[in-house]
């Protein structure tokens, strides 16, 4: 059974994400109204931070996009390993944007519109 409870658009953006002391590069795959999924390569050193319930902050694809930062509270994490050798590791995190500013929402309407859109446009009437 479905456990969430709002509308996911998959996306590719960039992603800029400070936990503790540690600054990381990431990329968001999907977003929803109160969420994200976040990937992170080559975070091992902030890995002990990077558990649920902790607090990152994040700012999506700051070069294209005007959004401010947001506090997020990690819901879950995965660590897929990348290399036993190399002992390097991604992380996928289930984000919750804790009090989505205004910016977020507006953006997020305009993602769903835009998929909306999408849809009618392969849909043969």
């Amino acid at each position: 059974m479905e456990k969430r409870g709002s509308k996911r658009y998959f996306v590719f953006y960039e992603a800029e994400v400070s936990v503790g002391t540690h600054s990381l590069r990431g990329i968001v795959g999907n977003i929803s109204e109160r969420g994200m999924f976040l990937r992170l390569r080559d975070a091992d050193p902030a890995m002990p931070l990077l558990r649920p319930e902790g607090i990152i902050t994040l700012r999506l694809d700051p070069v294209k996009l005007d959004l401010p930062m947001m506090k997020c509270r990690i819901v879950w994490t995965y660590e897929l390993v990348l290399s036993l050798k190399d002992k390097r590791s991604a992380y996928h995190i289930g984000l919750e944007i804790i009090e989505p500013p205004e910016e977020w929402k507006e953006f997020f309407r305009m993602t769903a519109m835009r998929h909306f859109e999408e849809q009618m446009k392969s849909v043969q009437w």
